[in-house]
């Protein structure tokens, strides 16, 4: 998977997760010197299938192989990319009993992964993320309401970061994976997008803004702030 060339030196690093059992969407998110969105740098979908070997022993075996290959690979992306914020899309409940443990099992995963990388996942419900996408910083630049009227469901988030960060990057970042799973990827995308306005980020974006000439005790100086908000 590559990784888009960025215009400047990336000053903060968001990413965003969509979690789910089968599919887990994410995309990590460059800011710039002027502490707005500038580019993607990498974004993906963590995919689990039902392990029959573990399936055979019962359903918890089988939870439990997949919820690992979850938190491994998400470990994985997280140390590579080193993000200083995470935003996972909050769980709001499920129309049916199965699609609520699949949800409950992951966001617990995911929200696991995070702390452990020593993040506080910043929580953002579908609902709320719609509400703040038009007003985010990003957005005001490239949507208009003429742009989203009439788009709603599962269209709305890849219209918007397809207006954002064009549909070329999603194409070479997600290719070999089927159209009908990018938009675990795309509502990533559109939660870190949205959560320009959220407070924590608004407040880590003027933390940011105090130089260290080394990233990483930078990096780590703002998660550690974070979590003691």
């Amino acid at each position: 998977m590559g990784v888009v060339e960025q215009r400047g030196e990336a000053v903060l690093k968001i990413i965003g997760i969509d979690p789910g059992l089968g599919h887990t969407g994410w995309c990590v998110v460059n800011l710039g010197e002027d502490h707005d969105i500038d580019t993607i740098e990498a974004c993906g979908i963590i995919q689990t299938s039902i392990d029959k070997r573990a399936a055979r022993m019962g359903v918890c075996a089988e939870y439990n192989v997949r919820c690992e290959k979850l938190q491994t690979e998400l470990d994985g992306i997280i140390a590579t990319h080193k993000p200083s914020i995470a935003i996972v899309e909050a769980f709001s409940g499920s129309q049916s009993h199965r699609a609520g443990v699949h949800m409950s099992l992951s966001f617990a995963t995911v929200t696991a992964s995070c702390r452990s990388a020593g993040l506080s996942p910043q929580l953002l419900l579908v609902s709320e993320a719609r509400r703040l996408l038009p007003r985010s910083t990003a957005a005001d630049r490239s949507l208009t309401a003429a742009k989203l009227r009439g788009v709603n469901g599962k269209q709305f988030s890849e219209r918007v970061v397809k207006e954002i960060f064009g549909e070329q990057i999603f194409l070479d970042q997600l290719e070999g994976i089927a159209n009908g799973k990018r938009e675990h990827a795309y509502d990533a995308a559109a939660l870190v997008v949205a959560s320009m306005k959220h407070p924590a980020v608004e407040w880590a974006r003027r933390w940011s803004m105090n130089k260290d000439d080394n990233p990483d005790r930078q990096a780590a100086s703002l998660r550690e702030a974070i979590n003691m908000r």
